[in-house]
């Protein structure tokens, strides 16, 4: 099942993750900042929506707090949503005000029944400006120091839409440009359930509730904004999924999700501390120097560093307000002169033999059968599953991804024999002498809450260090892979079907006679329906799993076409009599010839299958999951295009630092001492993992 994270985290409790700070937001400057002329002023008109918003209150926030002052230019929306006024600065927030049992929802022509608060930028060259719950996220981006450009690219990617998120999406909805049509919807479709969402917890938040908690509005207005953003993976499946209901309401999407909302009151979770600041620590990031973990460069010349470790964690609540982490060890095997052999490995905690305290767990070595596509080929190896299993680390000889070389801190690698080719830019935090506490809490903001009342002064040790990455491929990645299973040279029509599964086969519309007998497709013919197939009468499907809930897809089409259509239903899911429901969402597929034979699978927004869809227009990079014809069988594969950020495409957060193993140490410790951890679900009592 998919798990949707409710907003009754209560606002509040994520102020002590906020360096929101009192007074005005950043985002929205003072007007004793702006520096214009209080003679002269510039009209501002636009619109403003869920649905269009008439008589909404309007005003400019001069001084970034939210709210309307006797000072601050306003207005009303007129029947139609539209607002003219004057004011004195284009750097401040133009903020729009729904108003409950007054302002009327022209998606409706209902007074709303909760009040909300949208907020956007001024944008200077816009004749008419647009304010809306997807203008609000944009401005939410630009309080935590993003350019326009930026938060709106932020957002766009965020919300997988093509579309300017500053634009009037209900304007576009009457494009003849069909995409661009269907691209509004979805953006009104999710603009409707995110203010009602917005709407639960502003209208039940009181002036004295904020003053009890030294918030101002806007700083309401953001923090409820954050937390939405934590909702969207789910929000946007409900609404993909409702995408080919004509009658569409908001209402019920958010009633049947789990998006039930508390206000943040002095009871509920109590007075907040302002927010915690760590200058030390920030002083500590801000001088990180440019360095690698892998290679040594004490001498001048590059090194491999015997001794050179980097770790990645991830932690996610457990029960009892305890955690469980997932870990990726790269550790240096050894080292020579201008090289050092890195190998990775998977780790999660394990309870030791006290039953209390947790110990590190590594995965025991299990294979991966790697076939990459290179001079016109598929070739592999079988090699231990990791991250990239074993590589080779050396110093920049080039510049082939885009990265300036730059000696230490730069360096490139190879796995699968130069198959596979990264280049990295690490940069190094020296932590000794720096709170664990702290740096758990910037570091790992999913343990902040948790953390923000211990009092451990404890401190890193010497040597203790951590790693800022980034990471591209070298060069294009065609990668078929399947884990354990039969070995390298086997999996093919030599092995029964049940053998099979474990292989990497997919599963479409050829049979043995017998429907319930489906059989793993062996040409990408036999793994499409005709497009008129209806739902009932699909002999097999691919399964898969996205986000924690299971789904399985059909692909529709001929490769004669050229293309077709990707449906996907949710596992385990039926109508009120037993039918297959309507998909959950919609996908298409594209036949390319070259470099071999594939199906491009473009996946509906916020699914992941084998790997990430990542398109943008300016070609910074590109991945995509596909299928082809490989030893017999139909087979799953993932390309990466050069410069693809390698821990994204491995679903890691690439904004994680790592810690070499000294830190890791010293950190699970504490986490240990505090009994904040627990057992991985995925370790059996003997403390072997589950397979």
């Amino acid at each position: 099942m998919l798990k949707k994270t409710g907003l009754s985290l209560a606002i509040a409790a994520t102020i002590s993750l906020t360096a929101c700070g009192g007074g005005a937001s950043s985002g929205s400057p003072s007007a004793a900042d702006n520096n214009t002329d209080s003679n002269q002023t510039t009209t501002v008109s636009g619109r403003a929506a869920d649905g269009y918003l008439a008589q909404a209150r309007v005003f400019i926030d001069l001084n970034g707090n939210g709210a309307l002052d006797s000072d601050e230019p306003r207005t009303d929306t007129d029947g139609s949503g539209f607002f003219t006024l004057e004011t004195p600065s284009v750097d401040a927030a133009l903020i729009v005000e729904a108003i409950q049992n007054l302002t009327v929802d022209l998606d409706t022509n209902q007074p709303v029944p909760n009040a909300f608060t949208l907020r956007a930028p001024i944008v200077a060259d816009n004749a008419e400006q647009f304010v809306s719950p997807i203008t609000t996220m944009v401005l939410n981006e630009m309080d935590d120091g993003q350019s326009l450009e930026q938060a709106k690219q932020t957002v766009a990617d965020r919300l997988g839409t093509t579309l300017d998120p500053m634009d009037d999406f209900l304007a576009a909805k009457e494009s003849t440009d069909q995409s661009v049509a269907d691209n509004a919807e979805r953006l009104h479709r999710i603009a409707q359930v995110t203010a009602r969402i917005a709407a639960q917890v502003e209208s039940q938040t009181t002036q004295s509730d904020l003053d009890a908690l030294g918030l101002t509005k806007a700083e309401l207005i953001e923090l409820i904004n954050q937390q939405i953003e934590t909702l969207l993976p789910a929000l946007l499946i409900d609404i993909d999924g409702s995408l080919a209901d004509g009658t569409f309401d908001p209402d019920l999407v958010v009633e049947n999700g789990d998006y039930e909302v508390t206000p943040p009151t002095t009871e509920n979770p109590g007075p907040i501390d302002p927010p915690e600041e760590f200058p030390e620590l920030d002083q500590r990031i801000a001088n990180a120097t440019a360095d690698s973990p892998f290679l040594d460069w004490s001498t001048g010349s590059p090194q491999g560093n015997g001794e050179g470790s980097a770790n990645y964690l991830k932690f996610e609540s457990a029960t009892n307000g305890q955690f469980i982490y997932d870990g990726i060890q790269q550790e240096v095997l050894f080292g020579s002169e201008d090289s050092a052999t890195v190998s990775s490995r998977e780790f999660f905690p394990r309870l030791d033999s006290t039953g209390i305290t947790t110990e590190i767990g590594f995965i025991s070595s299990d294979n991966s059968n790697v076939f990459l596509y290179q001079n016109g080929e598929f070739t592999g190896e079988t090699v231990e599953d990791n991250l990239i299993g074993f590589r080779e680390v050396g110093s920049v000889k080039g510049n082939f991804s885009g990265f300036e070389p730059s000696e230490k801190g730069t360096e490139v690698s190879s796995a699968y024999n130069s198959k596979i080719t990264t280049e990295a830019v690490y940069e190094t935090i020296d932590l000794s002498g720096i709170s664990i506490r702290n740096t758990l809490m910037q570091f790992y903001p999913e343990l902040a809450g948790t953390l923000a009342n211990e009092t451990d002064p404890a401190v890193f040790s010497e040597g203790s260090t951590a790693y800022l990455r980034e990471e591209v491929f070298g060069n294009d990645i065609f990668m078929v892979d399947w884990r354990g299973g039969l070995g390298f040279s086997g999996c093919d029509s030599s092995y029964s079907y049940l053998e099979l599964q474990s292989c990497n086969t997919v599963y479409g519309a050829g049979t043995d006679g017998n429907i319930d007998n489906p059989l793993p497709a062996t040409t990408l013919d036999d793994l499409l329906y005709p497009t008129s197939t209806p739902s009932d009468q699909l002999y097999g499907t691919i399964g898969f799993e996205n986000n924690g809930t299971d789904y399985y897809m059909a692909l529709y089409g001929s490769t004669a076409e050229g293309s077709g259509e990707i449906r996907i239903w949710k596992a385990g899911v039926s109508g009120p009599n037993g039918e297959i429901p309507s998909p959950v969402a919609t996908g298409t597929w594209e036949l390319f010839e070259r470099p071999f034979t594939h199906l491009k699978m473009n996946m509906p927004d916020g699914f992941y299958f084998r790997a990430f869809q990542k398109e943008r227009g300016d070609l910074d990079y590109n991945s995509y999951p596909f299928l082809t014809e490989f030893r017999d069988f139909v087979r799953a594969g993932r390309f990466a295009q050069v410069g693809t950020n390698v821990t994204e495409f491995f679903r890691r957060d690439s904004s994680a630092p790592l810690l070499n193993n000294q830190a890791r140490d010293e950190v699970l410790a504490k986490l240990n001492e505090w009994r904040l951890l627990t057992g991985h679900p995925g370790w059996e009592d003997t403390g072997q993992p589950i397979k």
